[in-house]
């Protein structure tokens, strides 16, 4: 499909002057084509796929983990180097917060913030948009005095080569953008409809800085805010990062001419492979629980225990944990925790991996392969 995404504007950047590029308003006449119909439908499959298989993972569970990685993922996009073992060693207290790692905790918090707005009812608004932009921004040193929860008021630039609309144009399309999610009055099938919201978005630029982590959220929580997923499972942050250049020339180049065919094939691949993505995970979570189990097997007095089930289960989500935190969060005997986790010290599950405080930190490092390598 060939269309025409916009219009330049004449406008200026410090002291020169450039064509900056005001996207249509929404919606605009774009179909999928036939070329699309297997991507979408593989990309539904899967997606059917992961919420049945995942609906009896607790919905926090997914979230700090989910979440914790598409934080990661997205902030390197934008060059950031913190890894999730990084992020996973620093909430264990075993490492130092540093730059990169407030970048991750920010938005993790701003993510956070958005799915649970709307998953109380709240309607999607620019002023959600703009409060989870605080939260990114402020939590960050590099975001700090980029007005953190304010739209621009000048006229900015995507790498000194693309200039997105000016203040007025660009207000106003927010407007357009935020009635399009409210009502998404055309035809098109939600997949299609977040990838257009990510491009119009991006496209539009609305913020100094932060433009393409909150346009990433967007994501994810729309397809949750839609009903599209039953909980926060695809983020496509690490498709984008495995991608980078592929992903900013695919948006680049439905404002250069109006290639929506070449993007949404790309969207609904990401799709797809995220979904794959979440099920793998958790399919190697759910091994690695067996395999635990099995360890005890010479062990019946605690073989069939549940407390030794309940210890596995926060084991096997939380790579990096206290005898304090397993006890706190499953409500097993602090001394039945302490004499489990002896050992699974024994057996070579677990490792001491440091202190904190006065507690022994220890480490599954199986679950941290996992949780930090897919």
């Amino acid at each position: 499909m060939t269309i025409i995404p916009g219009a330049y504007i004449d406008s200026s950047f410090g002291n020169k002057k450039v064509n900056a590029f005001s996207p249509s308003p929404l919606p605009i006449e774009v179909s999928p084509s036939w070329d699309h119909m297997e991507p979408y439908h593989k990309a539904m499959t899967k997606i059917s796929e992961a919420n049945n298989n995942l609906i009896e993972i607790s919905r926090a569970t997914i979230v700090n983990i989910l979440f914790k990685k598409e934080s990661v993922f997205s902030s390197q996009i934008e060059g950031t180097h913190s890894s999730l073992n990084d992020y996973y060693s620093y909430s264990a207290g075993l490492i130092e917060q540093n730059d990169d790692l407030n970048e991750n905790i920010a938005h993790f918090n701003a993510l956070f913030y958005s799915y649970k707005q709307l998953l109380d009812g709240r309607p999607f608004t620019l002023g959600l948009i703009k409060e989870a932009h605080r939260l990114l921004m402020e939590g960050s040193q590099r975001g700090e005095n980029k007005n953190p929860g304010s739209f621009r008021n000048s006229q900015n630039s995507i790498r000194m080569t693309f200039f997105p609309p000016p203040p007025l144009q660009m207000q106003d399309l927010m407007d357009n953008l935020e009635s399009y999610i409210q009502n998404h009055n055309d035809d098109l099938p939600p997949l299609f409809r977040a990838a257009l919201v990510h491009y119009q978005f991006e496209a539009i630029h609305p913020f100094e800085d932060g433009n393409g982590r909150i346009g990433r959220m967007l994501i994810s929580t729309l397809l949750c805010h839609w009903g599209i997923t039953r909980l926060p499972i695809i983020h496509l942050g690490e498709y984008f990062k495995s991608n980078r250049q592929e992903y900013m020339e695919r948006l680049l180049q439905v404002s250069k001419t109006g290639d929506f065919d070449g993007w949404f094939l790309f969207f609904l691949k990401g799709v797809e492979a995220q979904a794959i993505n979440a099920l793998s995970l958790w399919n190697k979570i759910t091994f690695l629980k067996e395999e635990i189990l099995s360890k005890f097997k010479s062990d019946p007095k605690v073989h069939t225990t549940s407390s030794l089930r309940s210890c596995i289960d926060y084991i096997a989500y939380n790579p990096f944990f206290t005898v304090n935190d397993i006890a706190g969060e499953t409500g097993v005997e602090k001394q039945t925790v302490n004499n489990i986790i002896d050992k699974m010290v024994q057996k070579m599950i677990v490792d001491r991996a440091g202190k904190r405080g006065k507690a022994h930190v220890y480490v599954c490092n199986k679950t941290r392969d996992i949780l930090s390598n897919g």
